[in-house]
């Protein structure tokens, strides 16, 4: 929860949910990875990688808490800007090969995980809340069967219409599809990301009105501009 605009507190439950959890994904997501995209003697950094990655994601949730959108979107996507910057001197000297990509993109998330924990560390660190927390492992249940439920409701039509009408015609679908939800997509991880960690430090239903009020008024000048785009 929120205890002021730079500073979290993380119950003792969920910070030895956090370990388990980072442990069991590094070691799968190590394994899948090595299984599928093997890279000789370099897929023991898949291990470390894995580890670092989830530490990234975690300091994008952290810092998005924290209401510094900047720092979050900085761990979040810095890596997109920087393996250019690392690929293009590299494709003077030689070929970019396949392992040379997988390896620039491990090298820049280990910086941002290293860079991101020093700054956690000489920042306002989490403080552990030792107060009553309700059951984690329910809601993660509950989050986990809902995350579910809109995954098949958002890729079901794709591959009914895949099934009925064959690949070339889903692709077309597909792109047509992603074209027109594209703007409310957008609008919709905007919210996600700058105003649901407001929720975090006072959750009251006129607050909850005045978001949902504020979403549904962009929604329709969103669908306006459109309109008048296409008309």
């Amino acid at each position: 929860r929120l205890v002021n605009s730079t500073q979290i507190a993380i119950s003792p439950q969920l910070i030895r949910y956090l370990i388990t959890s980072a442990l069991v994904g590094a070691i799968g997501f190590s394994i899948s990875l090595y299984h599928y995209a093997p890279l000789g003697r370099w897929s023991l950094a898949y291990l470390p990688f894995s580890l670092s990655l989830l530490f990234v994601l975690f300091l994008y949730n952290y810092f998005r808490l924290r209401q510094t959108f900047f720092w979050s979107q900085c761990y979040a996507g810095a890596w997109k800007l920087l393996l250019p910057l690392v690929l293009i001197p590299l494709a003077r000297f030689q070929e970019i090969s396949y392992e040379a990509v997988v390896l620039s993109v491990m090298v820049i998330v280990g910086c941002a995980a290293g860079i991101g924990f020093i700054h956690v560390r000489t920042s306002a660190k989490p403080v552990v809340d030792r107060c009553q927390q309700p059951a984690l492992l329910s809601l993660t249940a509950q989050f986990l069967i809902s995350l579910l439920l809109l995954s098949i409701l958002e890729t079901a039509d794709r591959l009914l219409v895949e099934h009925l009408f064959g690949i070339v015609v889903a692709g077309t679908y597909f792109y047509y599809l992603s074209v027109a939800l594209f703007p409310f997509s957008f609008l919709q991880s905007y919210l996600g990301f700058r105003e649901l960690p407001a929720f975090k430090g006072s959750f009251t239903l006129a607050l909850v009105h005045r978001k949902l009020c504020g979403a549904l008024m962009l929604g329709i000048a969103l669908v306006l501009v459109i309109l008048l785009l296409v008309v």
